[in-house]
């Protein structure tokens, strides 16, 4: 090969070299020293750091503009650290994934909002359905004390006589046991409360029991509802409700 032809060579190379190589900012660049501790901090930052090095004006205004987004972030973040999110799992998971990019803080921000907008929704429905104390009857006392208590001072009340068996009847057992000759009964099976409904009938079953204060059912009933849909938030939070009062 004759020497001009490899100094051709050398000089495509080099050409070559400058075409594909990625531009580099510049050394002690303030921005890029801003962008770099946010991506210490957890940020994705490569869109950032091309835009600057490509152009150095548009890179500063998406500098100011990816810095506004970071306190809209931190300040969502504070929000998410103080909500109950133990029957949003999944959601809590896809929010905390999003706060790694500060431009989709308004998504966050509307997650978030809706997610309140179902805890408020969960507790009026539960307030509106507690069941209401029943009020205790009063207790009349058994004739014998009326008897006893309405009897002069001093005056002996006399013993009740035992009652007369009637004949060809046996008395009653004391201890409420069944007499040998009655025939005992086969308790008829019961079929599955579940069996056959649909989620939107198994929740009203539900609601209905927990309303009338039949927690175990209620809770039985949500378990299966979560068990058919596992992102149900709504069974998912009242399990919880039931089984702190249990």
């Amino acid at each position: 090969m004759e020497l001009n032809d490899l100094d051709g060579l050398m000089n495509d190379l080099n050409e070559l070299g400058e075409v594909f190589s990625e531009p580099q900012a510049p050394l002690n660049d303030p921005m890029m020293t801003r962008i770099e501790a946010w991506e210490a901090e957890g940020y994705f930052v490569d869109r950032l750091k091309n835009i600057l090095v490509e152009d150095r004006d548009l890179g500063a205004t998406e500098v100011d503009r990816f810095e506004a987004e970071i306190k809209e972030i931190e300040a969502l973040k504070k929000r998410f650290s103080e909500m109950d999110l133990s029957a949003f799992a999944t959601e809590s998971e896809r929010i905390r994934i999003k706060f790694k990019y500060p431009h989709l803080w308004k998504e966050i921000e509307n997650e978030l909002d809706r997610i309140e907008a179902i805890q408020k929704q969960l507790q009026v429905e539960e307030r509106q359905t507690l069941p209401e104390s029943p009020v205790p009857e009063p207790v009349a006392p058994a004739p014998e004390a009326v008897e006893t208590l309405s009897a002069p001072i001093g005056e002996v009340v006399p013993e009740k006589a035992p009652p007369v068996e009637a004949e060809g009847i046996a008395p009653a057992p004391p201890d409420g046991t069944v007499a040998a000759q009655e025939v005992v009964k086969e308790a008829p099976k019961i079929p599955s409360m579940t069996e056959g409904l649909t989620n939107e009938e198994l929740m009203e079953k539900a609601k209905e029991a927990y309303t009338n204060g039949r927690m175990e059912e209620s809770l039985i009933l949500f378990k299966e509802i979560l068990e058919r849909d596992p992102e149900n938030s709504k069974a998912r939070f009242m399990l919880r409700r039931i089984s702190s009062k249990l």
